[in-house]
């Protein structure tokens, strides 16, 4: 049986009864961009120094980022951002609810304290203005009308009973046989009969000018008014008597208008009737 030498060998191999001639393949190295076995080992060599050096403290970062460049593993540039795009961040404002710093505690205090000093000076401000206005009101001078004249003495002036002049009567003087259109009287002592004595007394000022009639006689009776009798005053059946002076008497210099509580039976009066 002669033999082909054109059919395979035993160790050469068919594909669908095909032989392949392994002897005339010959790959093209860089066809799949493989790399040569010498670039191979060397690149892995450098990887390898690559992770040793990035296991040393500090060079983690930087050791990783050549060991991957060198492989050819680096990743692609991001692109650019857009002109409009931000360049920072705002910070994220905070919502929550704080509690009060020592600093706003203590302006609050400061505020309320000066608060209530404030009010209270307020207050004491308007009582000085309140106290002023009482003081003021109740210092005004009463009209010299409603005043009568203070005891200069109990009598007249000189021994007694004694003729006195009207224009200078005293204040609880006690006359004998009283008569009021006279201008001269008998100044007596009180516990002694009388039948008038003298019980108040008003003086209008010097550079007064004459206030008619009638308003002198309100005066005399206001002064009636506010005569201080005592209480032996009620065993007698006593009248009032205005004297006062008229416009002659006025232009002369007499400003006075005088009160007598007199009776008119005679001197009845054994009493001191004013009361001191």
């Amino acid at each position: 049986m002669s033999q082909d030498n054109n059919k395979p060998g035993k160790d050469e191999p068919e594909v669908n009864g095909t032989p392949v001639d392994l002897g005339s393949h010959n790959p093209d190295p860089n066809a799949h961009n493989w790399l040569h076995p010498e670039e191979d080992l060397d690149t892995w060599d450098h990887a390898l120094d690559a992770t040793e050096e990035a296991a040393s403290p500090g060079n983690e970062e930087d050791t990783v980022e050549e060991a991957v460049t060198s492989l050819g593993l680096a990743p692609a540039p991001l692109p650019p951002p857009p002109a409009d795009a931000p360049t920072g961040y705002a910070p994220l404002a905070h919502t929550g609810a704080s509690g009060p710093t020592p600093e706003n505690t203590g302006s609050r205090q400061r505020l309320i304290i000066g608060a209530i000093v404030a009010a209270v000076l307020l207050l004491i401000g308007v009582g000085i203005w309140l106290l002023m206005n009482v003081l003021s009101s109740n210092s005004t001078a009463q009209p010299a009308a409603t005043e009568p004249a203070p005891l200069e003495s109990s009598q007249s002036a000189g021994p007694l009973p004694r003729e006195a002049n009207a224009m200078e009567f005293q204040l609880g003087d006690c006359f004998a046989d009283f008569d009021s259109e006279s201008t001269k009287a008998k100044a007596v002592e009180c516990d002694t009969g009388h039948s008038a004595q003298l019980v108040a007394v008003h003086r209008y000022p010097d550079d007064e000018a004459y206030p008619g009639r009638d308003a002198l006689k309100v005066r005399a009776q206001d002064s009636c008014k506010n005569a201080k009798l005592n209480e032996k005053s009620n065993e007698y059946a006593l009248t009032f008597q205005l004297v006062y002076p008229s416009n002659t008497s006025w232009e002369k210099g007499d400003r006075r208008v005088d009160c007598f509580v007199m009776v008119g039976t005679g001197n009845t009066i054994m009493h001191d009737l004013l009361q001191r």
